[in-house]
């Protein structure tokens, strides 16, 4: 059965407002599902303020990657020009 092409439309609508809907559902923020995640995730190697395994988290934002004394990086993370912005963080 092939779909009208008024039919065809009306899907493609509708998934680009699902889309859309969900992008902004994921940047709108969630404090609690972030909490949640960075628990779930990140705890067994990090902390907020101690550090671990890995180096704490607090103050990450605008360090460069592979500065925190006393870890041993890999030479890339240490010739890394990475500075912890919100776009590396995102990705």
């Amino acid at each position: 059965m092939r779909c009208a092409p008024r039919s065809g439309v009306i899907l493609v609508c509708l998934f680009v407002a699902a889309l859309t809907a969900a992008f902004v559902a994921e940047r709108s923020g969630d404090a609690e599902r972030g909490k949640a995640l960075y628990d779930s995730r990140c705890t067994a190697c990090h902390s907020l303020d101690h550090s671990r395994i890995g180096p704490a988290h607090r103050g990450v934002f605008g360090r460069h990657v592979a500065q925190v004394p006393g870890f041993e990086y890999s030479a890339a993370l240490r010739h890394s020009k990475v500075v912890w912005n919100a776009r590396s963080l995102d990705r």
